[in-house]
């Protein structure tokens, strides 16, 4: 499943496979896997190119001010976010945040930037390493 980039390669092997064999794949998957599988199935269109962990995007903050941001996609430290949501780190803040699907405008593919040297690493972390919890004082 890993192989494909596009929903309708995506749709073809799954159908081609068969739906246990597709829930094994899944089961076995890591969630940066797991991720990268529910961004290309989140395309409206088949044949367009999917969001990709690290994309950038253009984030409209509640105020209505655009934002550069990072997509990191749908799990933020190990879990899941709603279908309406997607996980992105805002350009010069270190938390992430979740928000919705109408509020992020991506860059096309054709105009997306390299990433800093770790930069990836730590979006990978973001995605799907649980959160530490806080010391008790």
């Amino acid at each position: 499943m890993l192989s494909k980039n596009k929903k309708s390669e995506l749709e073809a092997f799954k159908k081609k496979v068969g739906e246990e064999k597709v829930k094994e794949l899944w089961d076995i998957a890591a969630i940066p896997e797991r991720n990268r599988i529910k961004c290309i199935n989140a395309v409206k269109r088949g044949d367009n190119l999917p969001a990709q962990l690290g994309h950038c995007f253009s984030y409209t903050d509640s105020n209505k001010k655009k934002r550069d941001c990072r997509y990191i996609g749908f799990y933020l430290y190990g879990e899941i976010v709603k279908d309406s949501e997607r996980v992105i780190l805002v350009d010069g803040e270190s938390a992430p945040k979740v928000v919705t699907t109408s509020s992020l405008k991506p860059y096309s593919h054709n105009n997306q930037k390299p990433f800093q040297e770790g930069e990836l690493e730590s979006l990978v972390k973001l995605l799907s390493e649980p959160q530490a919890e806080p010391t008790p004082v």
